[in-house]
């Protein structure tokens, strides 16, 4: 993540990653802010890696995260959260 408070400067950094870094995707949530990172790294990819890891059927969960604008709000079936109150069960402790 950079801050930038000058948004023609945030317009140039902005466009001076995309053109130059290869393999990355460039968001930002509030205006001062550019977020980096790979370009396959995201929610559905997250979402995909944890139901691997702990052997559940992706299609009854959900991740259903604050999104940015124009995204989904859930990404999956919502039957089940997988969340921090579920951890007991789901790693045997």
């Amino acid at each position: 993540d950079i801050i930038v408070q000058n948004p023609e400067d945030m317009r140039r950094l902005w466009d001076l990653l995309e053109e130059t870094v290869p393999d990355i995707y460039v968001t930002s949530s509030v205006q001062q802010l550019i977020e980096i990172s790979h370009k396959d790294a995201g929610k559905h990819s997250g979402l995909r890696f944890v139901t691997e890891l702990l052997q559940l059927d992706p299609e009854v969960c959900s991740l259903d995260i604050p999104t940015g604008e124009g995204e989904e709000s859930t990404l999956g079936t919502l039957v089940e959260d997988i969340c921090c109150n579920n951890a007991r069960r789901y790693f045997g402790l």
